[in-house]
């Protein structure tokens, strides 16, 4: 019987490899007797190399004609072979999950810019268009007659609903008795007396500043609103109109009532600039040259 040097597994004499390990045997003397498992083996059977035996390394001495050598540098191989792959496929993984967060971050910024670039440009063409529309309306409003404008006039009663803010109240005095049996107006009526009343305030700051007489188509001779025209002509008062909302307007058969509010700014040179706020009521009448107004009157509602 043999026994393997390398794991001490007990073989046939005539094995060339070990039954247990593999290991290939070479050179083996056969060990017949016991003394590898003999338990009253003495000591001076067995000697060892503890120098050797501290740097990993030991040699034995079994039985007689056995040498058994036990080495510990494979093992240590293996070993640090092992912590060396680890390393690596850790450091593989790390790569990997950093090249990922990067991508990650580039696609996020690569895709915020490209958002803020197609805002950017929206927002350039939406200028671009609205600048379009005012060129287009300007040049629109100078080729275009009266009548055209109240055709696109017309366009806007179609579209919408007339925006009401209503004070009117039976129980407040307005010193025209019609006004107390007036309706509501229609909403194309409503744009019909808003555009009119537009015009007219148009019209009225032009002939305070230059003189321009298209004021009096707005009006007629012996009214109230006539006489006010006359108090202004050639005079060296200058106006300009900071905002004019209609509000409401009522009817009767006869005349239409136009709620008005008003921010006008006044200079003289005797009394400096001082502006005012106004809520007129309009009454407007209409005869075969259109419609005028008769006169206007401060909402009781404000007082």
């Amino acid at each position: 019987m043999i026994y393997c040097t390398k794991c001490g597994t007990e073989n046939n004499s005539n094995a060339k490899f070990c039954k247990n390990c593999g290991f290939k045997f070479e050179n083996i003397t056969e060990n017949t007797g016991s003394n590898y498992r003999n338990s009253n083996a003495s000591s001076s059977n067995m000697e060892v190399n503890y120098e050797n035996f501290g740097s990993q390394s030991a040699d034995y001495n079994v039985g007689e004609g056995m040498t058994y050598e036990t080495t510990y540098e494979g093992r240590k191989s293996k070993k640090s072979n092992g912590i060396k792959i680890l390393i690596i496929v850790l450091s593989v993984i790390l790569a990997v999950l950093i090249g990922v967060a990067a991508w990650i971050i580039v696609s996020s910024d690569s895709n915020y810019n490209g958002n803020n670039e197609d805002e950017n440009d929206e927002v350039e063409q939406s200028s671009e268009n609205a600048s379009g529309d005012n060129d287009s309306a300007n040049n629109g409003g100078e080729d275009n007659s009266h009548q055209e404008s109240n055709e696109g006039g017309d366009d806007k009663k179609e579209q919408k609903k007339f925006d009401r803010n209503s004070t009117f109240s039976p129980s407040l005095y307005y010193g025209i008795d019609a006004i107390y049996n007036s309706t509501e107006a229609s909403d194309e009526e409503c744009f019909e007396m808003e555009d009119f009343i537009t015009e007219y305030n148009e019209y009225w700051v032009d002939y305070v500043n230059t003189g321009n007489t298209a004021i009096y188509e707005c009006v007629r001779e012996g009214t109230a609103a006539y006489l006010d025209v006359e108090k202004y002509r050639d005079t060296d008062i200058t106006e300009r109109m900071h905002f004019m909302n209609v509000e409401d307007i009522r009817k009767t058969d006869d005349f239409y009532f136009v709620w008005c509010h008003e921010k006008l700014e006044k200079t003289s040179p005797s009394e400096g600039t001082e502006v005012k706020v106004h809520h007129w009521i309009y009454k407007v009448g209409k005869d075969s040259e259109g419609y005028y107004v008769e006169t206007y009157i401060s909402d009781p509602y404000y007082k």
